[in-house]
């Protein structure tokens, strides 16, 4: 292509192009950069069997192109960085505060709950020895073990419900 032939495209056909982009992308700089982009890829393309009218047709079809792989690429994009945030959630507790209800919990074990329904907590939950295992070491059945969990559970859910 010839410098005249590029000068003339670019002035007859800049403004169509860059209002294709702006309307595809809604941002002014990325539709300027789009649009620049394809023009030097005209130039660096051999375009010379192809006539004036089809010249603005074939620019008109790169511009459309870039501004749709530059959508996809950016959709992309945001979907990784909301499936793969570094920042934390916020339904998730903060460190500290999960330490203080684990603490919480631990005391209201110890002191609030009866002695069979604590040891069977700790001997479950704390050290994580089966249940067969935690009713051996207590010389209770395996039904009892069962009974004094639920008890303990319900009186710690009872307890921290709202917390």
């Amino acid at each position: 292509m010839t410098e005249e032939r590029f000068k003339v495209l670019w002035h007859d056909e800049y403004a169509r192009m860059y209002r294709v982009a702006y309307s595809m992308l809604r941002e002014s700089e990325t539709a300027k950069d789009v649009v620049s982009q394809a023009f030097a890829d005209l130039l660096e393309r051999d375009t010379l069997s192809l006539a004036d009218d089809d010249m603005g047709r074939y620019l008109y079809r790169m511009v459309c192109n870039r501004c749709l792989d530059l959508q996809r690429r950016l959709d992309v994009e945001k979907r990784f960085l909301g499936q793969y945030s570094i920042e934390p959630h916020p339904e998730v507790p903060d460190y500290l505060e999960r330490e203080q209800q684990l603490t919480d919990i631990r005391e209201f074990v110890d002191t609030q709950m009866s002695q069979q329904s604590s040891r069977a907590v700790r001997l479950c939950y704390d050290q994580g020895l089966t249940h067969q295992q935690a009713a051996d070491i207590m010389q209770i059945s395996l039904s009892a073990l069962n009974k004094n969990l639920a008890r303990g559970l319900e009186a710690i859910r009872k307890r921290f419900k709202n917390k």
